[in-house]
C-alpha cells in the first residue's frame, strides 16, 4: 500500500485556492491514482473523469491545467510537482521487495524454532544430576510463630520514642543491632 504525502500547508496553497475545492478535490484523488498505480504523476485521461463526481471535470481540469498544477500529456496528464513529496515507483518497489526479504527472513527463522526443544543442549549437564530419592516437602507450610512481645515497658513494635529529630528510636531489648548502629 502506498500513501499520498500532501504538505501540512496543502490547504492554504494560494492555486489550490484559485483552482476552487472541486479542482483540488481532483488534484488529491489523482494523486491517490498515480501513487496506487505507481505512474509517477501520469492519469491516463479516460481515468479522470471516474476520479470524482463533484462538479464539472473539464472545467476542473482546465482549471489545474491553466495554474500549472497538471499539464496535458501524451494519452492523459501528468502531475507537474508529483515527485516532490511522493515516492517514485522505483523507491516503493524497492521498499517492498526489502519487506518481502524481511518477512521472508521471518518466517524462515519462525519455522526453524521448535517450542519443545528450543534451549534445550545435547551437551553434559554443568553440574552433577542427582539421583536417588527426592526429599519429601511438606505439602503446608508450617504456620508462623508470633513474635515474642517485648518487655520493655515503652516499647512499640520494636520502636521506642523519638530522637532529638524526630526519628523513630530502636527498641534496645529487641532490636539491638539497629540499637547499636544508631548510638
Amino acid at each position: 500500500m502506498t500513501w499520498v504525502r500532501l504538505d501540512d500547508t496543502f490547504a492554504d496553497d494560494p492555486l489550490m485556492d484559485r483552482a476552487g475545492a472541486a479542482a483540488a478535490w481532483l488534484h488529491v484523488a489523482g494523486l491517490c491514482y498515480s501513487n496506487r498505480h505507481l505512474t509517477d504523476g501520469f492519469i491516463p485521461a479516460e481515468r479522470v473523469r471516474r476520479l470524482t463526481a463533484s462538479g464539472d471535470v473539464d472545467e476542473q481540469l482546465a482549471e489545474l491545467v491553466g495554474l500549472g498544477v497538471w499539464q496535458l500529456d501524451a494519452g492523459g496528464y501528468r502531475i507537474v510537482h508529483h515527485l516532490e513529496h511522493q515516492f517514485t515507483r522505483e523507491q516503493v518497489l524497492l521498499e517492498r521487495k526489502k519487506t518481502a526479504e524481511r518477512v521472508r527472513l521471518h518466517r524462515q527463522r519462525a519455522a526453524s524454532r521448535n517450542a519443545v526443544t528450543d534451549g534445550v543442549s545435547n551437551a553434559a549437564p554443568t553440574r552433577p544430576v542427582k539421583t536417588g530419592r527426592a526429599r519429601a516437602r511438606p505439602t503446608d507450610p508450617a504456620p508462623r510463630q508470633p513474635k515474642p512481645r517485648c518487655i520493655a515497658p515503652d516499647c512499640v513494635d520494636g520502636w521506642i520514642g523519638d530522637d532529638e529529630h524526630g526519628r523513630p528510636r530502636p527498641c534496645p531489648t529487641c532490636r539491638p543491632t539497629a540499637a547499636r548502629r544508631s548510638a
